[in-house]
């Protein structure tokens, strides 16, 4: 992998943070419901990893922003509860995603598929996650995580498309991503 793409997928892994507390962590804290980021951060997420995808091309970029993201989430509410089991999360999630994207080789329909992957994955372990840490919020969790996972595929799905138009039409054509796609 190229450095500047090591350092890209680091600054989009510090970006999504950013995003994602301030728009879905916020979401969480108001309703009290656990997850419920995931309503936002689908959007947010979807956008974001477009972009990146969209820029490098290369097998590794999604896996190193999760991570980076996990570790920066780590004390607060999204991706779940605080805790350093969201390392493993992100690190797994990435490796789905970048191999899925890798396998079809980066076409749309590959992110439609990776990112579907990665939400499930990232369900899962966030699942197993309140089950064996006995989180306090776990049965509300589990009561509600198949329509949260269903409502963050569609809300990744929906931003994905969007941010495919955006991309061909506006993003893409900006000096500043022109240049770090080289």
């Amino acid at each position: 992998m190229n450095q500047k793409f090591f350092w890209l997928s680091a600054l989009f892994g510090g970006l999504l943070l950013a995003v994602n507390l301030s728009f879905g962590a916020g979401l969480t804290y108001a309703t009290g419901n656990p997850s419920f980021d995931m309503l936002i951060t689908g959007l947010t997420t979807s956008f974001l990893l477009y972009v990146l995808v969209s820029m490098t091309k290369t097998f590794g970029v999604i896996t190193i922003t999760s991570t980076i993201y996990c570790v920066l989430s780590v004390p607060v509410v999204l991706m779940g509860p605080p805790g350093i089991y969201k390392i493993l999360i992100g690190i797994v999630g990435g490796l789905v995603f970048d191999g899925i994207l890798y396998f079809f080789k980066y076409k749309f329909l590959a992110f439609l598929i990776g990112i579907t992957g990665y939400i499930i994955t990232s369900m899962l372990g966030i699942y197993f996650a309140y089950g064996i840490f006995n989180f306090v919020q776990f049965e509300k969790f589990k009561s509600i995580a198949i329509i949260l996972t269903g409502t963050y595929i569609v809300s990744a799905w929906i931003s994905a498309w969007l941010t495919r138009i955006v991309w061909e039409k506006r993003i893409s054509e900006l000096l500043l991503v022109k240049q770090l796609m080289k």
